[in-house]
C-alpha cells in the first residue's frame, strides 16, 4: 500500500505584524499514514502533494502508538521514521503503515 496523507483542520495563521506582511505563506495540518514499504532514506512528500510549492517548515507528531520515532529531513523533503530502541533508520521495505504521524507544515 502507497503511503497516504489525510488532511485535517487547516489553521488559521496568517497574523500579521505591523507593516501587513503575512508571516507565513499557508500552513497545513495534516495526518500521514506510512507506506508498507518503507523506502530507505524515508517517505518522500513532496509539496506539491500538499498544495505548496517549498516546504518551509515541518513539526512532526505521533498520534498512533508506536516504538517508533519520526524527523524531517528538510534537504529531501523526506519523513525519517527510526526504531526507537537503536535509533537506527527503520530497515528498507518495512510495513510501517500501522503508524499515523501528525504534521504541522509550514509552506509556500
Amino acid at each position: 500500500m502507497a503511503a497516504s496523507i489525510t488532511t485535517d483542520a487547516t489553521p488559521n495563521l496568517n497574523a500579521r505584524p505591523r507593516g501587513g506582511t503575512s508571516l507565513v505563506d499557508g500552513v497545513k495540518v495534516v495526518d500521514f499514514t506510512p507506506s508498507t514499504s518503507y523506502p530507505t532514506g524515508g517517505e518522500p512528500i513532496t509539496p506539491a502533494s500538499l498544495g505548496f510549492t517549498t516546504i518551509d517548515f515541518v513539526i512532526v507528531s505521533k498520534t498512533s502508538i508506536t516504538d517508533n520515532s519520526f524527523g524531517w529531513d528538510y534537504t529531501n523533503n523526506k519523513l525519517v521514521i527510526s526504531v526507537g530502541s537503536t535509533g537506527a533508520q527503520v530497515a528498507n521495505t518495512t510495513n510501517v503503515s500501522t503508524a499515523t504521524v501528525r504534521l504541522l507544515v509550514f509552506g509556500s
